[in-house]
């Protein structure tokens, strides 16, 4: 498939958002191999997908974290991201963060609570707000 395609992701700093990230873009920059990647097999080989060279990334984080220091972490606490794989994602992550959204964590429970910033601006609008406000990121990722 040609023309690029964009990925919305929830929780777009967490660690399997992240490792995901940091990932396709490694194989962007010809770190990493597509082998082992299920679209490559020959049974998909017909089929006009998408290349992960025309995936963009965006989403919503509730944190005040991006995405290189989220890497960065992930890297530091379990080192599935090596210092290889961070440098030949960076420029992607960076470019991904600038698509970042704040997140909304409304009635998201303890799990969900515990990351959340001290003061949510988002939060505190009324319902029909915070939708506006999720539908106006939507609508402006394709344009950035």
């Amino acid at each position: 498939m040609d023309g690029r395609v964009g990925i919305w992701v929830i929780g777009a700093c967490g660690g399997v958002s992240t490792c995901m990230i940091a990932g396709i873009e490694a194989m962007k920059a010809g770190l990493i191999s597509r082998t082992g990647l299920v679209t490559e097999l020959e049974e998909f080989r017909s089929l006009s997908l998408v290349r992960p060279e025309n995936l963009v990334f965006g989403g919503h984080e509730i944190r005040s974290v991006d995405l290189v220091q989220s890497a960065e972490e992930f890297s530091r606490v379990n080192g599935v991201l090596t210092t290889e794989i961070l440098e030949a994602s960076r420029e992607g992550l960076v470019a991904a963060t600038k698509n970042l959204r704040p997140g909304i964590t409304l009635n998201s429970g303890k799990g969900v609570d515990q990351f959340r910033p001290a003061s949510s601006e988002i939060d505190k609008l009324p319902i029909l707000e915070i939708v506006s406000v999720l539908k106006k990121d939507l609508e402006a990722f394709p344009v950035r």
